[in-house]
């Protein structure tokens, strides 16, 4: 019996090729599920590997802030202080406030002084007990910012953010 014999397409086959292109997708699919995966994650926003934490309670301070942020966009840091006597000073680093711009500090502080290293807010305290500070700020730089805070004389809790443009 005479085999039917099929039309056949005149593509311009290049076998060659397609093996590259298929070598090229087993790459580049894993890689956009991994970048997919990190965006879900965090990474260009919120999520949980968006939010980090400085400081301790030995420190004086402790403070959450969010590792990823975007150029002009508003943000908060928020402290907790623990304070040694009727005021308690923050000390802010003068690199890190250079990069932002501080929009509204809650509560407002008492005096505000600023150094050539850092710029000291200072705040009503009860001995022992923890004052809780808000911060909002707009990032101005784009990259990496890094900065420290730390609480009356005690030692500098270092932090870092990427900002995105």
């Amino acid at each position: 019996m005479p085999r039917a014999s099929s039309p056949r397409l005149h593509l311009n086959d290049d076998l060659r090729q397609q093996k590259i292109e298929w070598r090229i997708q087993r790459i580049v699919w894993p890689l956009m599920t991994l970048l997919l995966l990190a965006i879900v994650a965090g990474l260009l926003g919120q999520g949980p590997i968006a939010r980090a934490q400085a400081g301790s309670g030995d420190a004086g301070v402790t403070m959450e802030y969010h590792r990823f942020l975007r150029r002009l966009a508003p943000d908060r840091l928020e402290l907790k202080l623990l304070a040694s006597s009727e005021r308690v000073r923050l000390h802010i680093d003068a690199r890190y406030l250079d990069a932002v711009e501080l929009e509204r500090v809650f509560p407002e502080p008492e005096a505000v002084l600023s150094g050539t290293e850092a710029t000291t807010l200072e705040f009503a305290g009860r001995p022992g007990h923890w004052t809780v500070v808000h911060i909002e700020l707009n990032p101005q730089a784009i990259g990496t910012i890094e900065g420290w805070v730390a609480v009356d004389q005690r030692a500098h809790q270092p932090f870092s953010q990427f900002v995105y443009p």
